[in-house]
């Protein structure tokens, strides 16, 4: 059944002069998926305008404008606020000849709400693989052979994705027709294929991307326990276990199936492939008595398993012909992420005198642990084509600010690069998840250490600006040693990508994807600190830093301000006095 916009769209384009059939064509741009969101959002706006008397397919930019704005006034992402942009002018009747979403208000607009509601760069998974997999290969995963078949539907799928690294809707789409899935002669290998009607959603990428190969792990007899155990992981032991089990109800050539008594046999469909993943994530951690993270996404799978390909030496262009990507920056921006460590919330990484010593004759247990060490740095980029001022610096180049957290190692644990270089540390940490997360929450009896920059805060401790008793000066040696670790760390990351200095030129590139390539760079330095690679020769280069970089301002502080910045110097003063006193 066509939808009201899909109708629209086809008058206002057959008002052009083009025929019926270069309307289907065109029409037929979009994926299904693409079509269904953009009908569900139109949907919105048609009831929104008749709510208020206006004609959603010839109304004004104003009324489309104060209908955006409503929808940013309610929280929503820029780019769910851009998808809103889109479908309403699929089906607009244009503006002065011309598609709402190019209208110079409209252009503008978006700026704003991009400015309003910035991308924050996921560094971290949201699940533990490590824990999901060793789950897989004790009960109630195990043994396989004997569990129920909801068991191994969901252990099943879980491990097809994340030895794939595909898509729901290409897992979904694969078929057990004889064309469609091979076992080799001797069992070790599969080869899957989708069913031939299915289009997937990045039309130019090859045809030999939507082929999955997998081959067997460990297979039988085992040398070893730790052979037995990575067989009970192997994707092609369960996949012909999961075949021999849904062969007697399987009404149709779709790989998955449902197994409940309602539909048993039938086609799954995609929602509920989803949500088997899910769940199959959520059974392993509770396996383990341990609560499962909350928001997961079958979709995580991608991200999760592609790094982990990554960080065990697989090369970064198999793993986009694996994933179906037809580009490397597609992994480096949304799907590269530091497997390696949970987030700087999750663990504690030292403390004050474990990274400055025991020079103070103070035992490690006498001070409150200390969760990282925040610096800013300014990462050099290609002047914006649009000239935005706040990212000039006096020194007359443009630059974005990131916001660095690293632990006592030098190991990068959160990181915020989105801001222009003109944007004040402080309004960086308080708009910063990390930030965020201590204004709700705090964080116990642990604190973060940060230059004069930053706001002093009761779990953000800074350097006294005049100090005057011996304790007060102690306690600011103590806090630049410490300091120090994340001065070097920044550093060593700039050295092994020095397209991250401006001795280098900088990042030759837009802030948006300079944003992105900063956040790769920050991932591969991690994998390098943890994997013992040498430290880059330093060279004699002049700094990327503004010289007032770090220079206290005196800040008028509003009421609430003014009583979180008092806190902040109480907490300070009481630890002076109990530790360096």
């Amino acid at each position: 059944m066509e939808t009201s916009s899909l109708a629209a769209e086809r008058v206002k384009l057959a008002e052009t002069g083009l025929s019926g059939a270069v309307v289907k064509t065109i029409q037929s741009a979009r994926a299904f998926s693409t079509r269904a969101l953009y009908t569900l959002k139109r949907r919105i706006f048609d009831q929104w305008c008749s709510a208020r008397g206006h004609d959603p397919f010839q109304c004004s930019v104003i009324v489309i404008l104060n209908f955006l704005q409503e929808l940013l006034d309610q929280g929503k992402a820029a780019s769910t606020i851009k998808v809103y942009v889109a479908a309403i002018s699929a089906c607009h009747f244009g503006i002065g000849g011309a598609s709402p979403g190019t209208h110079p208000w409209v252009t503008r607009f978006m700026a704003g709400v991009r400015r309003f509601k910035v991308s924050r760069p996921v560094l971290f998974p949201t699940w533990d693989l490590t824990v999901v997999l060793r789950a897989l290969t004790e009960p109630p995963f195990e043994p396989l052979q004997s569990v129920d078949t909801k068991t191994l539907s969901l252990k099943t799928a879980l491990l097809v994705a994340l030895a794939s690294a595909k898509r729901v809707s290409e897992i979904h789409a694969l078929s057990v027709h004889p064309s469609c899935l091979r076992f080799s002669a001797g069992g070790e290998k599969v080869v899957l294929c989708p069913n031939t009607s299915f289009i997937p959603k990045v039309i130019t990428a090859p045809l030999q991307s939507q082929v999955i190969e997998l081959a067997s792990f460990s297979p039988p007899p085992f040398a070893s326990v730790e052979e037995e155990t990575l067989h009970k992981l192997c994707p092609v032991r369960a996949l012909r276990l999961y075949l021999d089990r849904t062969k007697e109800f399987r009404c149709c050539d779709q790989l998955f199936v449902c197994h409940g008594s309602a539909s048993r046999g039938k086609a799954l469909s995609k929602s509920r492939l989803a949500h088997w993943i899910v769940e199959a994530i959520e059974m392993a951690y509770r396996s383990l008595k341990l609560e499962p993270p909350v928001g997961l996404r079958a979709h995580s799978t991608r991200g999760v398993s592609s790094s982990w390909a990554l960080y065990k030496g697989v090369s970064v262009d198999d793993i986009c012909r694996a994933a179906g990507w037809t580009s490397i920056h597609t992994f480096a921006r949304f799907y590269m992420l530091d497997v390696t460590k949970s987030s700087v919330s999750q663990a504690v990484l030292g403390s004050f005198i474990e990274v400055v010593g025991e020079g103070y004759g103070l035992s490690k247990t006498s001070v409150r642990r200390v969760l990282g060490l925040v610096d800013s740095t300014l990462i050099p980029i290609a002047n914006p084509s649009v000239i935005d001022q706040a990212y000039i610096l006096q020194k007359g180049y443009a630059a974005i600010n990131v916001q660095v957290i690293v632990d006592h190692r030098g190991v990068i644990s959160d990181l915020v690069a989105r801001w222009p270089s003109s944007t004040h540390n402080s309004f960086v940490w308080a708009n910063s998840a990390v930030g965020e997360q201590a204004e709700r929450e705090g964080f116990s009896q642990s604190l973060f250490l940060g230059h004069s920059g930053y706001p002093l805060r009761t779990y953000l401790f800074t350097p006294l600006s005049n100090p005057q008793t011996r304790a007060e000066r102690t306690y600011n040696v103590a806090h630049v040693r410490t300091r120090n670790v994340v001065e070097r760390a920044v550093g060593i990351w700039k050295l092994r990508f020095r397209c991250l200095h401006k001795s280098a030129g900088g990042l030759r590139m837009k802030p948006h994807s300079s944003c992105a390539v900063t956040v790769a760079t920050a991932i591969l330095h991690n994998m390098a600190v943890r994997g013992g690679a040498p430290i880059p020769e330093k060279e004699k280069v002049e700094s990327d830093e503004e010289e007032d970089g770090e220079v206290e301002v005196e800040v008028l502080y509003p009421p609430q301000r003014a009583a979180l910045h008092a806190a902040g110097v109480e907490a300070r003063q009481l630890l002076i006095a109990n530790v360096f006193g």
